[in-house]
C-alpha cells in the first residue's frame, strides 16, 4: 500500500511539474521504461530465481542555455525477495543533480548532486570505472553502479577535456541478491586444530592438540566516518582526441567497496577435554581499504573495426592485517593454561596489481555484428595471484526489418589457473532472442548454461542454469 501511494504521488508530481513547465515556456522531458524481468532455474521443481518489476522514471528539465536538472528514480517490486525494511522495498533515487554550463569560465561545466560518473571505454567490464560504487544486486547486469553524491568539474578546450571529481561520502558495494549472494565471497579457510600444553600437576605438562569448530560466524562491517578525511574520494581524468582515437589517463584515491577483515574476535562456546573438541563463536570486523587507482584507456577505429584497450593499476595505501583475539581458556576451565595468541594475518599487501581489458567489434556487410573482449581480472579479484582471465564473445543478427534480433552465439570462458586448465575453468553460454513488435517494446527470451571446475566465480555458479524472459516498454 505504501509503495502504491508513493508511485501515484511521484506520477502526480511529475505531471504537475510538466504542466507548470509548459506554462512557463521551459521543457520538462519525462522518459524511462517499464520492465518485468523473470527467471527460473532448471533444477528440480524449477524454482524462481528472479522476478523484478521496475518503473525507471527519468526527469530532465533544461533551463535555457545555462544548464539542466536531472533525476532518475526506480520504483520496484520483487516477487522473489520480500525482506521487511530492505532497500528495494522503497523508491530508489539513482541520480539527482544540477548541471551548470560555462561555470565561471567558458568551457567549464559544474555538476553537483547524486550522479553516475563513468570512466573507461570498454564494454561493460571497465577496470578504470571505480568512481561510483559497484552495484552487484543483479550479477548478470555487468557494469551497473550506484549513484553517489559528488561534485564534478569538466573542462573542454579544443580536443582536450579534463575532469575533477570529489565524493564526500562512502557507500559500500551492493551485494548480489538471491541464489548468487555468495558469488563475490572469496574462498578462505579457518584453522581446524591448535596445540597447547595441559597441566597434569605443577611441574608436569603434556602436549595436546584440540580440534576447532565454529558454531557461529558474524561479519560486522564498519563504515568510515562521514567526514572530509575518512569517507571522501577524489580523482582526476584528462583526455584528448588524436585522429581516430580517444586517449585518457586518470587517477582516483578512494575506498574499495569490498571490505577486508580487520579483527577476528573468538569467544568460547564449549570445550570438551574428553573429545578434545573446542567450539567457538567468531565475530569478524570488516573495514573498507583505501586504494590508489591509476587508469589508462584508448578507443577508436581501425578501418571499420571498433577497438578499445583499458587498464588500471590498483594499490592499497598500506598493508591491511587481521588480528585474532582468542578467549581466555584458563578462566573457562578453571585451570592454569598457557596464554594462546595468534599473529596478525596479512589480508591485503601494499603491492600493485593490474586489471586490463582489450576488445573490438565489427558489423559485416550481411548485418552480423560481433563483439569480442579479453579481460584480466574482475572487480572482486585482488592481488596478482587472484586475477583470472576472461574471454567474452557475442554475435547477433537482426532480421524481419530489424524486429527480430538473434544472439545465438553469446557467452564467455574463464580460466583461473593456466597450469591446470582442466580443473580451473568455467564457461557460460547465454543465447537470447529479442523481438520488437513496435519501436517502444522489446521481448527477450534466453537461457544461461554454466559449467566449470575450481574455485572461480563462474565455476561456483554451475548449478544455477536458468531460463529468462524480459519485457520492456520504453517511453
Amino acid at each position: 500500500m505504501k509503495r502504491s501511494f508513493l508511485l501515484v504521488l511521484a506520477c502526480l508530481l511529475a505531471a504537475a511539474g510538466w504542466v507548470q513547465a509548459q506554462e512557463e515556456g521551459d521543457k520538462l522531458n519525462i522518459s524511462g521504461d517499464l520492465s518485468t524481468d523473470n527467471r527460473f532455474l532448471y533444477e528440480n521443481s524449477s524454482p524462481w530465481s528472479w522476478n523484478e518489476n521496475r518503473l525507471d522514471l527519468k526527469l530532465q528539465h533544461k533551463t535555457g542555455s545555462w544548464g539542466k536538472l536531472y533525476g532518475d528514480i526506480w520504483l520496484r517490486k520483487f516477487g522473489t525477495f520480500n525482506e521487511p525494511g530492505a532497500y528495494y522495498q522503497y523508491p530508489e533515487l539513482r541520480e539527482a543533480y544540477i548541471e551548470v554550463y560555462d561555470f565561471l569560465i567558458p568551457g567549464l561545466d559544474l555538476k553537483a548532486g547524486r550522479q553516475r560518473i563513468k570512466w573507461g571505454c570498454a564494454d561493460q567490464i571497465n577496470p578504470v570505472d571505480n568512481v561510483n560504487t559497484y552495484d552487484f544486486e543483479d550479477m548478470w547486469d555487468f557494469g551497473r553502479h550506484k549513484g553517489n553524491e559528488a561534485i564534478k568539474l569538466k573542462y573542454y578546450k579544443n580536443d582536450w577535456q579534463a575532469e575533477l571529481v570529489y565524493l564526500p561520502f562512502f557507500e559500500e558495494l551492493r551485494a548480489p541478491l538471491g541464489n548468487l549472494s555468495a558469488a563475490l565471497m572469496p574462498e578462505f579457510s579457518l584453522p581446524s586444530k591448535y596445540s597447547t600444553f595441559f597441566p597434569v600437576n605443577d611441574t608436569l605438562f603434556i602436549p595436546i592438540t584440540m580440534n576447532l569448530f565454529f558454531n557461529e560466524m558474524a561479519f560486522v562491517p564498519k563504515l568510515p566516518r562521514a567526514n572530509l578525511g575518512e569517507g571522501s574520494s577524489a580523482g582526476i581524468r584528462v583526455g584528448r582526441r588524436f585522429g581516430n582515437y580517444d586517449i585518457a589517463l586518470s587517477y582516483l584515491y578512494g575506498r574499495d567497496g569490498l571490505p577486508v577483515a580487520k579483527n577476528n574476535k573468538l569467544s568460547l562456546d564449549s570445550l570438551s577435554l574428553t573429545t578434545l573438541n573446542t567450539y567457538f563463536k567468531s565475530e569478524i570486523e570488516l573495514i573498507y581499504p583505501r586504494m590508489h587507482y591509476i587508469g589508462a584507456e584508448i578507443s577508436g577505429t581501425i578501418g571499420n573495426v571498433g577497438t578499445w584497450i583499458e587498464a588500471a593499476m590498483i594499490m592499497p595505501d598500506k598493508d591491511y592485517k587481521m588480528s585474532t583475539t582468542l578467549p581466555d581458556f584458563s578462566a573457562a576451565l578453571g585451570i592454569p593454561l598457557p596464554r594462546l595468541s595468534y599473529g596478525d594475518t596479512l589480508m591485503l599487501e601494499k603491492k600493485p596489481w593490474f586489471r586490463y581489458v582489450a576488445g573490438c567489434d565489427y558489423t559485416f556487410a550481411n548485418g552480423i555484428y560481433i563483439n569480442a573482449q579479453y579481460a584480466h581480472g574482475f572487480v572482486h579479484e585482488r592481488t596478482s595471484k587472484e586475477l583470472n582471465d576472461y574471454l567474452m564473445l557475442r554475435a547477433e543478427k537482426k532480421v524481419l526489418n530489424e524486429k527480430l534480433r538473434l544472439s545465438l552465439i553469446s557467452g564467455g570462458l574463464s580460466v583461473s589457473d593456466w597450469g591446470d586448465v582442466g580443473n580451473n575453468y568455467a564457461f557460460a553460454w547465454v543465447p537470447e532472442i529479442g523481438y520488437k513488435p513496435n519501436d517502444n517494446t522489446e521481448i527477450i527470451l534466453g537461457t544461461r548454461i554454466i559449467d566449470g571446475k575450481g574455485g572461480g566465480m563462474f565455476a561456483r555458479m554451475k548449478d544455477y542454469d536458468e531460463f529468462f524472459m524480459k519485457l520492456t516498454y520504453s517511453f
